[in-house]
This record gives structure tokens, C-alpha cells and sequence, in this order.
């Protein structure tokens, strides 16, 4: 499994930046905290922080892309999104949950794969799960 923090997925065609921009005030102050605490920020600029972080933040074929990057270096196929709304309007985090469903979410799921041991086509039969899995939940 790998974590992924989604910013705001909400730049639509014709609308260049406008996911990044939306963000910047979400990621200037996250900055501003660190500089509070003495931390020297590990992404300095928010261009830094979309390419190399695990965020989620532009268009949803840019999210799609970097979703792969990941699957191709760690090889899951399950995520877990944390859908930070700090900074964000009501209206800006809806919209962004909305289009991760409607636009990346069938795509991810029709381009990765899911794992050999029987998940998502149905009841995983006993002979599917490790020992090691079934010993550990007793």
C-alpha cells in the first residue's frame, strides 16, 4: 500500500496551473509551519513538492501519471488517499474528491492490476490467503 496525500486535483483542460495555484496557499503555509518549528522544509517550492512528494495535485492525467510512477518503482495496487482539505473552500474539496472519482479512480483501477491473491473479483477462498495472514488474525 502506498500513501498519497490529494491535494486538489482540479485543473480541467484550458484551466493551465490552475490545480497548483489553487494549492499554493495550502503549501505556503505548511512552509510557514515548518519555518515556526525551526525545520528546514524538505520540498522548498511547491513545484518541488508536486514533482518529488506523494501529493496529488493537478490534472487528473498528471495524477494518473504519477500514480504509475509509483506503481512501477513499489509494485502496489492499493492506495490510501488522504484527502487534505486545509486551505481549501468547501467547494474546491468536493470538487476535487469528485473528479479523483470520476476521472482518475476508473482509469487507476482499469491500469493497475490487482494482486494475484484474490482481491477485488470476489471472496477470497482460504487457499488464497497466506498462512502466515490467517494464523495472525486468529
Amino acid at each position: 500500500m502506498v500513501h498519497f496525500q490529494l491535494g486538489l486535483a482540479l485543473e480541467k483542460k484550458g484551466h493551465v496551473n490552475e490545480a497548483v495555484a489553487a494549492y499554493r496557499p495550502v503549501f505556503a503555509a505548511y512552509l510557514e509551519f515548518q519555518q515556526r518549528l525551526g525545520l528546514q522544509p524538505v520540498f522548498p517550492t511547491l513545484e518541488d513538492f508536486v514533482e518529488r512528494s506523494s501529493a496529488l495535485v493537478g490534472s487528473p492525467q498528471q495524477v494518473i501519471d504519477k500514480v504509475h510512477r509509483y506503481h512501477e518503482q513499489f509494485g502496489h495496487s492499493v492506495l490510501h488517499l488522504h484527502a487534505d482539505a486545509r486551505g481549501l473552500t468547501d467547494a474546491q474539496h468536493r470538487a476535487s474528491l469528485e473528479l479523483f472519482q470520476s476521472d482518475i479512480a476508473p482509469v487507476l483501477r482499469r491500469e493497475i492490476p490487482d494482486p494475484p491473491w484474490g482481491w477485488g473479483g470476489g471472496p477470497i477462498s482460504d487457499d488464497a490467503v497466506p498462512a502466515r495472514a490467517v494464523a495472525a488474525t486468529g
